[in-house]
């Protein structure tokens, strides 16, 4: 029973709200795809799915990499495989179980999809490593993290592809990563600076919050950008510019990198950012 809880713990189940960072993008491909409603629920359920059985495997991959980095961290050294609850091939039964949970999902999918979903599974194995010698490894996590909405247009309107939406959907994800990674970053700051891995939060120490706020700056206009291609209305440019004077001149404003605390509950907030984009999309005029 003490073993079937640290394979829980590792997969990252107790703390389910970031498979929503994986999963909302998803659903922002399918927003802006408009497709009938059956076939919005078909998908929706699917591709949470694949960002439960992905968000899992990743984090165990994760883990696998990063043993004696997460030995020398705080907030990490408790986690089943740095705290020896686990060993390494112990950690490979579940990784098998969720990357064959993503796998099942995948051959739902159309050619165009799958070659996609392909590059987002590389991104994400890739990610661990470019913390010790990129000093945006955020940038690869977005890259990653962002996939689905690609999957999702590539799947259902895959014509989409040729045009500026989708990209400009996935540029949006990939800003909004950056924003809420660094936030979440911050709360290594002092470890990763003593054993020398990077982050944006380590690049951008000195000047945290004008990083924070550019993020979620060009987030927004690039949101503003899509809600032409939308023919968007006044609700959707007022959401945007609330979300500017809230977010910014509230949150980010008074950001304390030392406050670990409020790193998380802005972290968490940074859900209801992706919720809000989704509900943008889907209704871009009120």
């Amino acid at each position: 029973m003490l073993k079937l809880f640290h394979y829980f713990k590792l997969a990252r189940l107790h703390k389910p709200l970031p498979i929503l960072l994986i999963y909302l993008p998803c659903l922002w491909g399918i927003a802006l795809c408009s497709p009938p409603y059956v076939h919005f629920i078909k998908w929706g359920v699917l591709f949470a799915f694949g960002a439960l059985c992905m968000r899992s495997a990743g984090c165990i991959f994760n883990d696998l990499c990063d043993i004696t980095i997460d030995q020398k961290v705080a907030r990490t050294k408790e986690r089943p495989l740095a705290a020896g609850a686990l060993s390494k091939k112990e950690a490979l039964i579940p990784f098998i179980f969720f990357l064959s949970g993503g796998l099942g999902v995948f051959f739902f999918l159309n050619t165009a999809a799958k070659i996609i979903s392909l590059v987002g599974l590389a991104l994400l194995f890739l990610y661990p490593f470019t913390k010790r010698f990129f000093v945006f490894p955020q940038l690869i996590l977005g890259f990653a993290f962002n996939i689905g909405a690609l999957v999702a247009v590539a799947q259902l309107q895959p014509f989409l592809l040729l045009k500026p939406q989708p990209w400009i959907l996935y540029g949006i994800g990939i800003f909004w990563t950056l924003y809420y990674d660094t936030i979440y970053a911050v709360q290594d700051l002092k470890e990763d600076l003593l054993i020398g891995v990077h982050s944006t939060a380590v690049f951008f120490r000195h000047h945290l919050r004008y990083a924070l706020a550019g993020f979620y700056l060009v987030m927004n206009m690039l949101m503003a950008f899509l809600g032409v291609y939308l023919g968007a209305d006044i609700w959707f440019y007022g959401t945007l510019v609330f979300g500017i004077i809230f977010d910014i001149f509230k949150d980010i404003r008074r950001f304390d990198a030392s406050n670990t605390r409020e790193a998380e509950r802005l972290f968490h907030h940074a859900i209801v950012i992706g919720i809000a984009i989704f509900i943008l999309i889907l209704f871009p005029e009120g």
